[in-house]
């Protein structure tokens, strides 16, 4: 048993204390991909969202998400939280359609008085 095994197995907090170690298991496992891959995509993309060209926020160790295809599990890469979960619902069929009949093909705008037509 290698010495982390037997330190994770002692140690209920180990893996809190060590994010590093964790991010690094989750790119390998899920997206196939090493620390340095993630690097390499971070620095291409001058350390910016692949679509909205904002920062990654509010995290240390993994500032962008990995967005990757659903299908293949091929790597696009790097998004921020916000574009990821965009792409995610862009993904779903008919949802882009579903949104752009509500942002654009409305036929009415809900008023005070056109909620008060419906409830009577």
């Amino acid at each position: 048993m290698s010495y982390f095994t037997q330190r994770k197995a002692k140690d209920p907090n180990y893996r809190a204390t060590r994010p590093d170690i964790q991010r690094r298991a989750k790119l390998k496992a899920t997206y196939g991909i090493t620390d340095i891959d993630y690097q390499v995509m971070f620095e291409v993309q001058n350390g910016v969202c692949a679509i909205c060209k904002q920062p990654g926020i509010g995290r240390k160790l993994s500032p962008l998400d990995v967005d990757h295809d659903h299908d293949t599990s091929v790597v696009r890469g790097l998004l921020c939280i916000s574009c990821n979960r965009a792409i995610a619902q862009a993904e779903k069929p008919g949802w882009l359609e579903a949104a752009w009949e509500y942002l654009y093909q409305q036929p009415e705008v809900w008023s005070e008085n056109t909620l008060m037509q419906e409830v009577m």
